[in-house]
């Protein structure tokens, strides 16, 4: 998703501050990244609670341009000690990732 909202060190917090506090009562757990005014979220938990969570998500004021990549059921999440991890990328960091499969 686009953020809609300007950007702040404290409109992050509060953001992150609520969803992991939300997400721990709903047994959700993930990851967002962050970077030049864009989101990419992964969101695990039981299917119903995530769809709840997403259709919350699409309704934010704060984002727009919302768009699912990938939507699968898994045995395992890749996230499960986290509630919401986040990262802010930096262009350094991005050009060291490997995109490869």
């Amino acid at each position: 998703s686009k953020l809609v909202a300007p950007y702040s060190n404290q409109l992050m917090d509060s953001m992150l501050n609520k969803a992991r506090k939300n997400n721990q009562e709903k047994e959700i757990t993930g990851m967002l990244l962050f970077k030049n005014g864009f989101f990419i979220q992964l969101i695990e938990g039981p299917g119903p609670k995530v769809m709840e969570l997403f259709e919350k998500i699409k309704v934010d004021p704060r984002h727009s341009q919302i768009k699912v990549l990938v939507s699968q059921r898994t045995e395992e999440r890749i996230f499960k000690d986290w509630t919401m991890g986040f990262k802010e990328l930096n262009a350094d960091e991005l050009e060291k990732m490997d995109g490869s499969i």
